[in-house]
C-alpha cells in the first residue's frame, strides 16, 4: 500500500513538473524538452534549463522542493570546477503551473540549473564516433583530469569515504541484479586482499571530491578543450572517491569501444602530469568495478525491456561488460620492462610514447620525473648547466634510483613499463636488467640513434621552442657522445633498434594494438 501511494505521488509530481516545463516551452521559440529518469531538460536557443524530478531512490533524494533547490546549487558548484563556461546559475520558476516564469514573481514552483547549451555532437562519445578527435585530444584530456584531481578537496580525515569497508560495500553492491557468482567471489577476494592498499590511498590523500561518472558521454568539447560535465552532485558517497577510480571509468569506456590506444595515451598523460603511479595498483580493480556497473545497468534495462531486439541488445551488453570486468582481473600477459638508450635528440621520447600506446605500456620519462623530484613543472626551466643543478652527479643518480623504484612498483601492479632515459652509463642499465632478472620478466633495450647533424638540429629546434621537459644543449650532446658506455654482449642480445621496433613491435613485450 505504501509503495502504491509513493508511486502515485511521484506520478503526480512528475505530471506537475511536465506541465510546468511544457508551459515554459510554449513561450520560447524552437524549444525542445528531453527527459531522463531523474531530470527534465528544457532546451531553448543557446540555453538549457535542467529540472530535477521529485524522486527518492534512496541513494538519490530529490523528494522535496528544498532538496531540489539544494542539489541544483550543488550541481552548479561542483560542475563549475570542470566546465565553468557551461554552468551558469540556479534559477527559480515562479507563478502558477499554468503560467510559470523563469525568475518571475510569486510562489516558487521549481528550481532549475541554467546552462549554456551545446550540440549533442560536441559530446566526446559522438566526437570519437565521428573521428573528430584523436590522440592529442586525449593526451590533453589526461593532463586536464590530473590538474582537476590535484585541485580537488580531500576527504575529511574523520569521514568514512575511501575506507576499505566502504569501498568494498560499494563495489560489491554493483553485483545486485546480476547472476555472476564466480566474478563476484573473485572481486570480493581481491577487495579483501586490497584493504591495506585502500588504506594507503586514503592516507596519501587520494580520496577526493571527484566527478564520479566520468565516461565519454559526460565530457564535452568546449572551444578547443575537452571538459567533463554532469558530475554526481546527489550523493557524495559516489563522488568522494579515489581519484584513480574516477580515471578508471574513462579508461574502461575507451577500452570497451576498442580504443585501448587512446586509453593508454590518456592514462600516460594523466600519470605524467599528476605523478600518481601508485594508483596503478588499483586501476584494474576499479576498471572492473566500472564495467560491472555498466553490466548492472544493462541488466536493469533488460528487466524492463519488452521489445525482443531491445532485450537481446541489453543481454549482449550485460554479458560483454561482465566479460570485460573478468579480463581486467585476469591479464594473461606477463609485464615487461623496456629501457631506452640514446643521446639527447635521438628520438627516445617520441618512440617511447608511440610504443607505449601500441603495446599498452606505462611511459616513465626521466626529464619529467627529474623536475617532479625538484618540485618544478614539467617544462619549467631549471637554469642548470652541464653537470650542475638538476644534472649534478648526485641528482642524476637520484633520478635513476627514483625511476628504478617506480618501474618496480609498476611491474608489481602488473603493467609493462617503458623507462625513457638516456641510459648511457652501463651501471644504470645494469640496475634495471637486474630488476627484471629478479622479477622474472622480459627486459628489452630500445636503442635510439640518428646522424650527429640531425641530433644537433633536433636539439636546436627543441630549445628554440622552449616547450619540452628536456634542457639538453649542444654542449650536453657533445659530452654524451664522448662519454657513453658501449653495450656489453648481453646487452646487445636484448637491444632492438627503435626504427625496427616502430615497424614490427617489441618482441616479448605484450600486445600490439591495432590502432595507434
Amino acid at each position: 500500500m505504501l509503495a502504491d501511494m509513493r508511486t502515485s505521488s511521484h506520478d503526480s509530481d512528475h505530471g506537475r513538473l511536465r506541465a510546468i516545463v511544457a508551459a515554459l516551452a510554449a513561450g520560447l521559440p524552437e524549444a525542445e524538452i528531453r527527459e531522463t529518469h531523474i531530470s527534465l531538460v528544457l532546451l531553448a536557443g543557446d540555453t538549457a534549463y535542467k529540472f530535477k524530478k521529485a524522486v527518492d531512490f534512496g541513494f538519490l533524494d530529490f523528494g522535496t522542493l528544498e532538496k531540489r533547490a539544494h542539489f541544483c546549487a550543488e550541481e552548479v558548484r561542483l560542475n563549475r570546477r570542470f566546465a565553468p563556461g557551461i554552468y551558469r546559475d540556479v534559477v527559480a520558476v515562479r507563478g502558477t503551473p499554468e503560467a510559470p516564469a523563469i525568475d518571475g514573481e510569486g510562489e516558487v514552483l521549481e528550481y532549475a540549473v541554467r546552462m549554456r547549451r551545446f550540440a549533442d555532437g560536441e559530446r566526446l562519445d559522438a566526437l570519437l564516433a565521428a573521428g573528430a578527435v584523436g590522440r592529442d585530444d586525449f593526451v590533453a584530456l589526461g593532463a586536464t583530469l590530473a590538474a582537476l584531481h590535484e585541485a580537488a578537496p580531500r576527504a575529511a580525515a574523520d569521514s568514512a569515504f575511501g575506507t576499505p569497508p566502504v569501498v568494498a560495500a560499494q563495489i560489491l553492491a554493483s553485483f545486485e541484479h546480476l547472476d555472476a557468482p564466480a566474478l563476484r567471489a573473485d572481486v570480493a577476494a581481491r577487495l579483501a586482499a586490497a584493504a591495506p592498499a585502500f588504506g594507503a590511498r586514503r592516507a596519501a590523500g587520494r580520496i577526493r571530491e571527484c566527478h564520479g561518472d566520468l565516461h565519454l558521454s559526460n565530457i564535452v568539447r568546449d572551444g578547443d578543450t575537452l571538459r567533463p560535465f554532469d558530475c554526481i552532485e546527489f550523493n557524495p558517497g559516489l563522488s568522494v572517491i579515489d581519484t584513480m577510480s574516477d580515471t578508471a571509468f574513462l579508461v574502461m569506456d575507451l577500452d570497451e569501444r576498442g580504443r585501448a590506444d587512446l586509453a593508454n595515451a590518456c592514462l600516460n598523460a594523466y600519470l605524467e602530469a599528476g605523478g600518481d603511479h601508485a594508483g596503478l595498483a588499483m586501476l584494474r580493480l576499479y576498471s572492473a568495478y566500472r564495467s560491472v556497473v555498466r553490466a548492472k545497468i544493462a541488466a536493469l534495462s533488460l528487466a524492463s525491456a519488452t521489445d525482443g531486439a531491445a532485450r537481446a541488445d541489453c543481454g549482449r551488453r550485460r554479458d560483454e561488460h561482465l566479460a570485460l570486468a573478468a579480463r581486467y582481473l585476469h591479464v594473461s600477459e606477463q609485464p615487461a620492462l623496456v629501457i631506452t638508450h640514446g643521446v639527447s635528440g635521438s628520438g627516445k621520447t617520441w618512440a617511447a610514447r608511440r610504443l607505449a600506446e601500441r603495446h599498452g605500456h606505462i611511459h616513465l620519462r626521466a626529464d619529467v620525473e627529474r623536475r617532479r623530484l625538484a618540485a618544478l613543472r614539467a617544462t619549467e626551466a631549471s637554469g642548470s648547466t652541464l653537470g650542475g643543478g638538476l644534472y649534478s652527479a648526485g641528482r642524476t643518480e637520484a633520478v635513476y634510483e627514483h625511476l628504478l623504484v617506480l618501474a618496480g612498483e609498476i611491474l608489481a601492479a602488473g603493467y609493462s613499463v617503458i623507462v625513457d632515459a638516456g641510459f648511457l652509463a652501463a651501471r644504470h642499465r645494469a640496475k634495471f636488467t637486474a630488476l627484471t632478472a629478479a622479477r622474472g620478466v622480459t627486459c628489452r633495450i630500445l636503442d635510439c640513434d640518428a646522424p650527429t647533424e640531425v641530433l644537433r638540429q633536433r636539439i636546436e629546434t627543441r630549445l628554440a621552442a622552449g616547450n619540452d621537459a628536456s634542457e639538453a644543449t649542444l654542449e650536453v650532446l657533445e659530452h654524451q657522445l664522448a662519454t657513453r658506455d658501449a653495450f656489453s654482449t648481453a646487452e646487445r642480445a636484448i637491444a632492438i633498434d627503435a626504427e625496427r621496433a616502430l615497424r614490427e613491435g617489441i618482441p616479448g613485450c605484450g600486445r600490439l594494438a591495432t590502432r595507434s
